[in-house]
């Protein structure tokens, strides 16, 4: 389909967008020049039934005559737009069809690329080593639950994070100040007093 239209368009390089883009205003001029021509036909009718109501007939059957001539190149530039239509439509049904065929081989060939890079062999021992490493986690955890089983027998039936028990500690002594020692609850007893000698009191 390419190397016709390449063929048919004399392109050296084929460009479907450019080619659509071709396509679509070549049928937009159509298009306009058919609006025109359909304008022309209704003044030509207009002014015919003036020349008919004014007796001039060579002047009628002129403007007929151009609005048959306008009517005939209406419909060529009817039947040209068309056929551009539906080429058009040829043209991005196969440019779809194309791009999905393309997509469709790309993905054949990185399959076809991924499997070759795949060694069955190494598949099975990544397996096997992955089977391994899940048992002997397993086997890990299953120790350290006997572990904190044993800890929790410890302590009277009851688990403790040790971490959790540190953190709280060391919260409590940065907030709680140290306590005072306590002062004596009975008063510390006074030696007895000596009765003056009543001689020393003589002598004073």
């Amino acid at each position: 389909m390419g190397n016709a239209l390449c063929l048919l368009w004399g392109r050296s390089q084929f460009d479907e967008l450019a080619v659509l883009r071709d396509l679509n205003a070549a049928r937009d001029t159509l298009d306009a020049r058919i609006n025109q021509l359909e304008a022309m036909i209704k003044t030509q009718h207009s002014l015919a039934r003036v020349a008919v109501r004014e007796q001039k007939r060579v002047l009628a059957m002129t403007h007929l005559k151009r609005s048959k001539l306008a009517a005939r190149q209406a419909q060529k530039g009817a039947n040209y737009s068309a056929r551009i239509s539906e080429l058009i439509d040829a043209i991005e049904g196969a440019v779809t069809a194309a791009a999905v065929a393309q997509a469709l081989q790309s993905g054949n060939q990185t399959l076809r690329s991924v499997q070759q890079a795949v060694d069955p062999d190494k598949v099975d021992e990544l397996v096997e080593d992955l089977r391994e490493q899940i048992t002997e986690l397993s086997n890990t955890a299953e120790r350290m639950a006997n572990t904190e089983s044993l800890q929790e027998a410890l302590n009277g039936g009851v688990a403790f994070d040790e971490e959790e028990l540190e953190e709280e500690l060391r919260a409590l002594e940065e907030h709680e100040p140290p306590a005072m020692p306590s002062a004596p609850q009975h008063a510390p007893q006074q030696p007895p007093r000596r009765r003056d000698d009543p001689r020393q009191a003589l002598a004073a």
